[in-house]
């Protein structure tokens, strides 16, 4: 398997519980109890699955390759795209 297949399979992973969430909250909205050890596992799986394993090696090895190999434009989508939203995503914490 090639790395960016991998990180690809990790997006699903990482989609399927946004999903969820989603599907979650509405619930809740809706009068659903709240499931608090639920929402701590999510919450834990988002910081440590997805920032700090996958959006990791995203940031130590793909966006390094893609910056040192890339165009102009490319180098610009890097840093002014996908570093700022996983920062901006940080800032939730």
């Amino acid at each position: 398997m090639y790395g960016i297949d991998l990180l690809m399979k990790e997006h699903e992973s990482i989609v399927a519980l946004t999903k969820h969430l989603r599907r979650t909250c509405c619930a809740v909205i809706e009068g659903a109890d709240i499931d608090v050890q639920e929402f701590l596992e999510c919450i834990d799986f988002a910081r440590t699955y997805a920032d700090k394993h996958h959006h990791g090696k995203e940031e130590q090895i793909l966006f390094r390759f893609m910056l040192n190999n890339s165009d102009p434009v490319a180098e610009k989508l890097v840093r002014n795209g996908m570093l700022v939203e996983h920062d901006f995503g940080r800032f939730h914490y």
